[in-house]
């Protein structure tokens, strides 16, 4: 059975360099401790990125169902902006609009937007 764990990670990314797999650019996931550490130690180059659906997920957990789709309309604005810099905006507007209405969300949002903004860096 497949687990979260790094060990397990691990060998599954030894399992597709032993099949050919050759140079991996940028690896998106969940933020499981497990993948991240193995990315950086069997896909030695690889860039991280935290899966965008995965992190609105946890941030859209902790508010009430009538504001989530409000919010995720807001959120998704982050991904679609130009440049990394103009990415922010969204996330620091969220946060000046509702930070105390919903503040357990917006640490979470605070807490994790870099993780999911990796492809800024490339083409």
């Amino acid at each position: 059975m497949f687990d979260e764990s790094e060990d397990s990670r691990c060998e599954f990314f030894r399992k597709l360099k032993s099949r050919g797999l050759k140079k991996v650019c940028l690896c998106i996931s969940d933020a499981h401790a497990g993948i991240q550490a193995a990315v950086k130690k069997e896909l030695v180059g690889t860039s991280w990125q935290r899966c965008k659906v995965h992190f609105m997920l946890n941030i859209l957990a902790k508010v009430p169902h009538k504001e989530k789709g409000r919010l995720a309309a807001h959120l998704k604005k982050t991904w679609l902006q130009p440049d990394r810099k103009s990415a922010r905006r969204p996330a620091d507007q969220l946060a000046q609009k509702d930070g105390n209405r919903f503040s357990e969300a917006i640490r979470c949002l605070e807490d994790g937007p870099e993780d999911s903004l990796q492809f800024f860096g490339f083409p």
